[in-house]
C-alpha cells in the first residue's frame, strides 16, 4: 500500500510551518465533546487547518467549506451575499482550484456546423475531425434557452473510430504554469489551492460515453487498454511539466466515478483506474505533494482501493440513496488501514455544505459544528444537508423546516 509521507514544510512552498505534532498541538480531531470549544479554537489559518486535516494531523476545529463558493468575492445575488458575510464572519475554509494553460502543438483539420434539431429549443452542433484513417464525428444538442445540453453522438462509438483517433499524430502540448505562484499568493492563508490534472480513464470515457464504455468493458477490453494507456501517457506528460515548473502542493482530479459499481466492477476499477492513476500519485508524493480526488456514487465495493492507490483526500462520501457508505461506516472499515481515512475529506474533516444535496436541516448552529468534532461529522454522514437551511443554520436564532415551522 502506498503511504504518502508527512512533510514538515508547507506544501505550497515558502517557509516551514509549525510542527502540529508538538506538545502544544491542538486537540486531535474527533476527541472533542459537545461542550465549549478548546482554548486554541480558531488558532490555525485555513491553509494550515486544511493541510493538517489532509495529513491526519491535529486541527483546531473541523474545517468547513462551502462547495464552489468563494466568500471573499462580491456576490451578485443578494441571498448569496448574505451567506458570504456569514462565511467571512465564521472564517470558513476555502478549497479553490487552479489549472495550467496548455496549448496544443497538433494541427487538426476540423469542421464545425450547426444543424436544425427536432428537439424544441435546441440546435445540434456537429464537429468533424479528419484523421489519417478517415473522419470522426461528434454531435451535441445545445439549448437555446440555457438548459443542459446532451451528447447526440460521441466521438468514439466503434472500434474503427478508435483506430482513427489513435492515428492522429500527437506531440506534447506547451504547458504554462507561470501564474501558479500568483494564484497561491492571492489565496494566501484563506484556504488551499488544488492544482487540477486530467485522468486517463475519464478522458476516454468522455470520448465514448458511458454506454459504449460499459459494452467495451466486456467486448473490447484490450482496445480500452490501448486507449486509456495512450491517454495516460499524455496526462503524465502534463503532470511532469507541472512538477518541473514548480507546482507543489495538492493535486486534484475527477473521473473514477465513471468506472465504479454498478456501471463497472471492482476488477474494472483496478484495471482502468488504479493501474493508470497510481503512477500519478507516486510522482506527486515523491514531490512532497498530496492527492485530492472527486468521486460520486456507490463506493462501498471500491473504497479501500482508493487508500491502496495513494489517495490522500476523497470527496465526497455520499450516504444512501445517492451512495452506499456513511462516514460512520467508513471509519469503522478504516480500522484495518491504520487510520488512513480518519481525516480524508470524505471522512469529513472538511465538512462540505453543497447546494445540490437535498435532505434535512443542519442539526445545530455553526458554532457547534466548528467545535463538536466527530459527533457532527457522524450526523452529516448519516444524513444530507439542504442548501435552503445553510444561511439559517449559520446564523443565530430559530431554524425552520420545509413547511416554515420552527425547529427546536
Amino acid at each position: 500500500m502506498v503511504q504518502p509521507p508527512r512533510h514538515a514544510v508547507a506544501i505550497t512552498g515558502g517557509p516551514a510551518r509549525p510542527n502540529l505534532n508538538s506538545a502544544s498541538s491542538p486537540t486531535p480531531f474527533g476527541k472533542w465533546d459537545s461542550g465549549p470549544p478548546p482554548s486554541n479554537f480558531g488558532a490555525m489559518t485555513s491553509h494550515d487547518r486544511l493541510i493538517a486535516a489532509f495529513r491526519r494531523e491535529p486541527v483546531d476545529r473541523v474545517p468547513v467549506r462551502l462547495w464552489g463558493f468563494d466568500h471573499r468575492r462580491n456576490q451578485p445575488e443578494p441571498t448569496f451575499q448574505q451567506l458570504a458575510e456569514i462565511a467571512r464572519t465564521h472564517e470558513l475554509d476555502l478549497l479553490n482550484h487552479w489549472g495550467p494553460r496548455t496549448e496544443s502543438t497538433v494541427e487538426l483539420q476540423m469542421q464545425h456546423e450547426t444543424r436544425f434539431s427536432h428537439h424544441d429549443g435546441f440546435v445540434e452542433d456537429v464537429t468533424t475531425i479528419h484523421t489519417p484513417k478517415g473522419p470522426l464525428t461528434k454531435a451535441h444538442l445545445r439549448s437555446l434557452e440555457g438548459k443542459p445540453g446532451y451528447h447526440s453522438k460521441y466521438l468514439l462509438e466503434t472500434p474503427e473510430d478508435t483506430e482513427r483517433w489513435l492515428s492522429i499524430p500527437w506531440s506534447p502540448p506547451v504547458v504554462d504554469c507561470s501564474d501558479w505562484e500568483t494564484a497561491v499568493a492571492e489565496l494566501g492563508d484563506d484556504g488551499l489551492l488544488v492544482a487540477g490534472i486530467g485522468e486517463a480513464m475519464y478522458a476516454i470515457n468522455d470520448l465514448t460515453g458511458s454506454e459504449t464504455w460499459a459494452y467495451w468493458l466486456v467486448e473490447e477490453r484490450d482496445l480500452l487498454h490501448r486507449l486509456v494507456g495512450e491517454a495516460h501517457l499524455r496526462q503524465m506528460h502534463v503532470l511532469k511539466e507541472m512538477l518541473a515548473q514548480g507546482v507543489r502542493g495538492v493535486y486534484g482530479y475527477v473521473g473514477p466515478e465513471l468506472c465504479i459499481p454498478p456501471l463497472a466492477s471492482p476488477r474494472d476499477f483496478d484495471e482502468f483506474v488504479v493501474r493508470y492513476d497510481q503512477p500519478m500519485h507516486d510522482l506527486i508524493h515523491e514531490a512532497a505533494g498530496m492527492v485530492w480526488l472527486h468521486c460520486h456514487g456507490k463506493m462501498g465495493l471500491v473504497l479501500e482501493r482508493f487508500a491502496d492507490e495513494g489517495v490522500d483526500c476523497l470527496n465526497p462520501l455520499e450516504p444512501p440513496p445517492m451512495g452506499d457508505v456513511t462516514v460512520a461506516a467508513a471509519r469503522r472499515r478504516s480500522s484495518s488501514k491504520n487510520g488512513w481515512w480518519l481525516s480524508t475529506a470524505t471522512i469529513v474533516p472538511v465538512v462540505c455544505l453543497a447546494s445540490w444535496i437535498v435532505g434535512v436541516p443542519l442539526p445545530q448552529p455553526m458554532s457547534k459544528i466548528l467545535s463538536a468534532g466527530e459527533s457532527v461529522v457522524s450526523f452529516l454522514a448519516e444524513r444530507s444537508v439542504s442548501s435552503a437551511f445553510i444561511v439559517e443554520a449559520l446564523s443565530p436564532g430559530p431554524r425552520r423546516g420545509n413547511d416554515g415551522s420552527k425547529i427546536s
